[in-house]
């Protein structure tokens, strides 16, 4: 699921502490999503949906009030990829991530014949699975077929095979 790393103010940040600290905003609505979240919105973010996945647009409600990746968002709107940093005049900033997590959820694939890339059996359509949040193939992940995290990798790319992860990006070091 794409997100956004926010940011938090100097208010936010705890006390005593050199702190930078972000904050997830999951982009899971089917709604526009009003940016900054802190302030009145001068942008918001559109899902457009299609069958080869999703596409979110930048949109600028105030011109010249957002900056894409340093440069000002003259058009008013931009499609957004990983890692884009968007910045708001008052200095808030936060970056858009199309990262996700490897989670257990009812394999949304309708095809008859997929099968796990670990046993090579069926995955019947809404049983329990996961999905390589890397390379997207699916695995059963019940206790009778654990074959997601049987392997410390997935067969197929290699990206670590856990539940519950981080992470591989974030913000902090910039």
């Amino acid at each position: 699921m794409a997100h956004c790393w926010k940011q938090r103010s100097v208010n936010e940040r705890p006390p005593q502490t050199a702190e930078t600290g972000w904050d997830i905003l999951p982009l899971d609505s089917e709604e526009a999503v009003p940016l900054p979240s802190s302030e009145a919105a001068t942008a918001v973010l559109l899902r457009s949906r299609s069958p080869d996945g999703d596409l979110w647009l930048l949109l600028a409600l105030t011109p010249g009030s957002v900056a894409l990746n340093g440069l000002p968002l003259h058009s008013g709107i931009r499609v957004l990829v990983d890692q884009d940093e968007i910045s708001f005049g008052a200095g808030d900033r936060m970056y858009f991530s199309t990262e996700s997590l490897a989670a257990v959820r009812p394999c949304a694939s309708t095809n008859p014949d997929l099968r796990c890339a670990r046993c090579r059996t069926s995955i019947l359509p809404q049983s329990d699975a996961v999905a390589c949040p890397n390379c997207t193939v699916w695995y059963h992940q019940t206790d009778r077929k654990p074959c997601w995290t049987y392997a410390s990798v997935c067969a197929m790319c290699g990206s670590a095979s856990e539940l519950n992860g981080t992470y591989r990006w974030t913000p902090e070091g910039l």
